[in-house]
C-alpha cells in the first residue's frame, strides 16, 4: 500500500509539473506576440524596399575625435612605455640587430659549436 501512495504522489507531481510548464510556455508566447505588436516590424519599409536603406560612407575615427576636440598629445602621454619595457625591448632586439648588421656587411657568422 505504501508503494502505491508513492506512485500516486509521483504521478500528481508529474501532472503538476506539466501544467506549470504549459502555463509558462503560454505566457512566453503571449509575451513574444505582445512585444512584436508594440515593438517589432517598425522598419518594415526597409525590409520591403531594399533601395530605401541609406548607406553612409565610412568615417575616419581620428577625424571624428578631432572634430570633438580630443587632444591626442595629452592622451599619448598617458601611454608612454616604462623604462623597464624599453630595457626589455633593447635586451631582445639588440642581438638580432647586431646579427642583421653583420650579415649585411658580408660577415660569416660562426657559433662555438661549429
Amino acid at each position: 500500500m505504501c508503494s502505491q501512495q508513492k506512485i500516486n504522489q509521483t504521478v500528481q507531481i508529474m501532472k503538476l509539473s506539466k501544467l506549470i510548464f504549459g502555463v509558462v510556455l503560454v505566457l512566453l508566447v503571449a509575451n513574444t506576440c505582445l512585444w512584436f505588436v508594440f515593438n517589432g516590424f517598425q522598419d518594415k519599409k526597409c525590409v520591403d524596399d531594399p533601395a530605401a536603406i541609406v548607406y553612409s560612407p565610412p568615417v575616419d575615427p581620428v577625424t571624428v575625435l578631432q572634430e570633438q576636440g580630443f587632444d591626442f598629445d595629452t592622451f599619448s602621454g598617458l601611454h608612454s612605455p616604462s623604462l623597464r619595457v624599453k630595457e626589455n625591448v633593447d635586451f631582445f632586439l639588440t642581438p638580432a640587430l647586431l646579427v642583421q648588421e653583420a650579415i649585411s656587411e658580408g660577415v660569416i657568422i660562426t657559433y662555438p659549436g661549429e
